[in-house]
């Protein structure tokens, strides 16, 4: 047997659901030596490759044991165990750059994923709007919470590897952008920068004259921009407060929970009130880093890309995705059966289970279908 499909790690004395006071005591359970500073993350590291575990303080928390340990990420070699179609995300980025008279990209995340063909229209319109999508498709909405979690991190983390590749070759140069969706309100003033008013003179029902004054109507609308330093701050401390509301730690144990709808929602009340923020979201900008675009061109030439080129990148890049995204399920719940969920921590429980369904698979595929594949037409 091939030793990379072996456990490094020896887990026979340790459960899904299992706690452990200390990383003394895990280190025991394990039967491996205790560590200090590089030495115990690279331990830490090759223990996550055999088990998933969350922290509580001091405490370690064991969530599921894998059959075989997580193929180990080799930083020597771009190409070891490199996610098949990342060489056609970079492909698809410099040509979108070429396109463009600046040389310079500025999207939302999903913007940047549609334009990619990564996702379809359907994708970031039923974002919002889950419970319509559960009520057309007859998948329960805890289901499509679960899917647009785990497709998001899968996309993000394919895309962000294509930019980093990029960079790391002195194409380009990338970085997140926090944006915020501001609500502006206009107001028409008089020259001594008081709200104008507008007179009325009407007769009563008695034949007497009234006035009346009236204000004029604000004009509110929406502007789409970068976050200020104070904006920032005021969303980074909304998210704080939240989070120690619903006992959370890190913002990705929202999704663990399945609170991420709620949580979203109360932050953007919160940052409404102090700032007139409707919402806020991550964006990219990509700049090539030559002088030119005539330069840029220049060098990139042999990655430059013809209409009917373009169109066959971006769908063998979506039938990939779609197909990466379906073998992925497929591996949730072929692990999820094998786990006994009264070991399992409550708040872990319904998602495990909800894995273990006989639908979960084809529920997937429908999902991906709907939301991934770029001929659907909805």
């Amino acid at each position: 047997m091939n030793g990379e499909n072996q456990q490094t790690v020896n887990v026979s004395n340790i459960s899904a659901g299992q706690i452990f006071k200390n990383y003394k005591e895990l280190c025991n359970a394990l039967g491996e030596p205790i560590k200090t500073g590089n030495a115990k993350n690279a331990q830490l590291k090759e223990w996550s490759r055999n088990f998933s575990y969350e922290r509580q303080g001091h405490k370690f928390i064991i969530s599921e044991i894998y059959n075989t340990p997580k193929e180990k990420e080799d930083k020597r070699s771009e190409g070891h165990n490199e996610t098949p179609y990342i060489h056609i995300i970079e492909k698809l980025i410099i040509d979108l750059l070429a396109q463009n008279k600046n040389g310079k990209v500025s999207l939302s995340k999903n913007l940047l994923l549609k334009e990619l063909k990564m996702i379809n229209r359907n994708y970031i319109h039923y974002k919002n709007k889950r419970y319509k999508l559960s009520d057309f498709t007859g998948i329960t909405k805890i289901h499509i919470d679960e899917f647009y979690d785990v497709t998001d991190g899968t996309l993000t983390r394919n895309l962000e590897r294509a930019l980093k590749k990029l960079e790391n070759r002195a194409l380009i140069f990338w970085e997140r952008k926090m944006k915020v969706c501001f609500v502006n309100v206009d107001v028409e003033y008089d020259e001594n920068l008081n709200i104008k008013t507008r007179r009325e003179v009407n007769e009563n029902e008695y034949g007497d004259e009234e006035i009346t004054y009236i204000p004029t109507i604000p004009y509110i609308y929406t502007i789409h921009r970068e976050a200020t330093d104070e904006e920032i701050r005021i969303i980074k401390y909304a998210e704080e407060q939240i989070l120690k509301k619903y006992n959370c730690e890190f913002l990705t144990d929202i999704y663990k929970k399945g609170i991420a709808e709620k949580f979203f929602k109360e932050v953007q009340e919160i940052i409404f009130n102090k700032a007139h923020i409707a919402y806020y979201y991550q964006a990219y900008e990509i700049i090539y880093t030559y002088k030119s675009i005539e330069n840029f061109k220049e060098k990139i030439n042999d990655m430059q890309l013809d209409f009917e080129e373009r169109k066959e990148l971006q769908s063998n890049l979506n039938n990939s995705v779609s197909e990466r995204l379906v073998t992925n399920a497929q591996k949730r719940n072929e692990q999820a059966k094998e786990i006994d969920l009264k070991q399992i921590k409550h708040r872990k429980r319904w998602l495990m289970a909800l894995r273990q369904n006989n639908d979960y698979l084809s529920n997937t595929e429908k999902l991906v279908n709907i939301l991934i594949k770029d001929d659907n037409k909805l």
